[in-house]
């Protein structure tokens, strides 16, 4: 492990910076941790040779002033939407020169937030992913971890972290209270009840529910060709029908196609058109003197 001898115990700051640099949107963990070792050796380090901390990824050497970098990141899915890179081998054993303010850096853990936050505040997703990744530290002091904005810890003067200032708030009370932002930014997913099973019928009441609708279609039908029947003389008077019975049964088998054109909406439609053309069968077979 490295260890670079600076660290001193507790360690009991956590310290909120913004970057004001690229935001890394979806961006790879190789491509924040150049860029914060990119820039780190041209300020903080630029009269270093060396910093004597590593890359957790390739082992190399690494300028990185802050411990981890945050940005927003979907790929794995997570349920945050950000993601937290280690910058810095080992952070517990490490001291990074992110605060501005020696004494608070050798017991503190610097988080940057890529992109520039000067005039926006942060998703609170992002730091519900803070509270998750160290509060672990809160409870190994009894809940007396000291979570500061950069401007609030830097000896030098500074407006970082810019509006994110303004959340320090709510993440500490995140902190105390993680149970209820959890439910609040990522609700848990609710799974529906599958549908109810339908009770398995018997072969014996499957054959009866059978027997049953085909017994009512029977006597419904026998209904309408009876009722129709019976009516067969009035409905000439009532329709003002003055041709021979011929004549009528040319005019219901008109009927019966106009109720053909109705199949498709109603089986009942269809009972009064075979209704129709059992009358006409009738008819006929009285003509023709047969039963």
């Amino acid at each position: 492990m490295a260890n670079d001898g600076n660290r001193v115990n507790p360690i009991n700051y956590l310290i909120i910076h913004h970057s004001a640099g690229p935001a890394f949107s979806e961006g790879s963990d190789r491509e924040v941790a150049d860029w914060y070792s990119s820039v780190g050796k041209g300020r903080g380090y630029k009269n270093y040779a060396h910093s004597y901390h590593y890359d957790p990824r390739t082992g190399k050497e690494t300028f990185a002033q802050a411990h981890y970098a945050l940005h927003r990141y979907s790929g794995d899915k997570n349920k945050y939407g950000w993601r937290l890179v280690l910058l810095i081998r080992d952070p517990e054993l490490n001291v990074s020169w992110g605060a501005g303010n020696w004494p608070v850096n050798q017991h503190g853990i610097n988080i940057e937030i890529c992109g520039d936050y000067s005039y926006k505040t942060i998703d609170p997703k992002a730091l519900l992913l803070i509270t998750d990744s160290f509060i672990y530290l809160d409870k190994r002091l009894g809940g007396n971890l000291l979570i500061r904005g950069h401007k609030e810890v830097s000896q030098t003067g500074t407006a970082c972290p810019g509006k994110i200032q303004t959340q320090m708030p709510i993440l500490k009370d995140m902190f105390n209270n993680r149970s209820k932002y959890e439910n609040l930014l990522v609700p848990p997913v609710v799974v529906p009840p599958p549908p109810p099973v339908p009770p398995v019928k018997t072969d014996a009441e499957k054959l009866k529910e059978l027997q049953d609708i085909f017994d009512a279609y029977k006597n419904e039908k026998e209904l309408i060709i009876s009722d129709l029947e019976g009516k067969f003389a009035s409905a000439k008077i009532v329709l003002g029908f003055t041709g021979d019975d011929v004549e009528f049964i040319d005019f219901l088998k008109s009927v019966k196609l106009k109720v053909d054109a109705y199949d498709k909406w109603t089986g009942w439609a269809k009972q009064l058109g075979n209704g129709i053309l059992a009358i006409i069968s009738n008819i006929k077979n009285r003509k023709n003197g047969t039963k």
